[in-house]
């Protein structure tokens, strides 16, 4: 049986490319419609998201549920408000730039 300390780094690797990954398809999504848009998040933004994410997962039993929840509720009122600004520029803005930031940042909660 291996008593060894848990090693976050392999983990936090991935929670970085997962984002990363999601970032990517997000910007690129209105340029493959052949459309300029508004990006809300992206390559940069998903995987700080993400990373947010796995800090919470990692110190989730030091702090408890509170402080994923906690996070969650940061993420979606930064989704929110980037809805709002996304909707006054561009009128047919949908909520999966939105729904994708909180999915990528539960996805870091379980990769934490």
């Amino acid at each position: 049986m291996d008593l060894a300390p848990y090693e976050p780094y392999p983990s936090l690797a991935v929670v970085v490319a997962v984002g990363l990954l999601i970032g990517l398809e997000r910007e690129r999504r209105p340029r493959e419609e052949g459309r300029q848009a508004y990006h809300a998040a992206g390559a940069r933004t998903f995987p700080l998201i993400a990373i947010l994410g796995a800090l919470a997962g990692l110190l989730l039993p030091a702090a408890g549920l509170w402080l994923a929840v906690v996070g969650l509720v940061c993420v979606i009122v930064f989704g929110a408000l980037a809805y709002r600004q996304e909707a006054r520029i561009e009128p047919e803005a949908g909520l999966t730039t939105e729904f994708a930031m909180a999915v990528t940042y539960l996805l870091g909660v379980l990769g934490g």
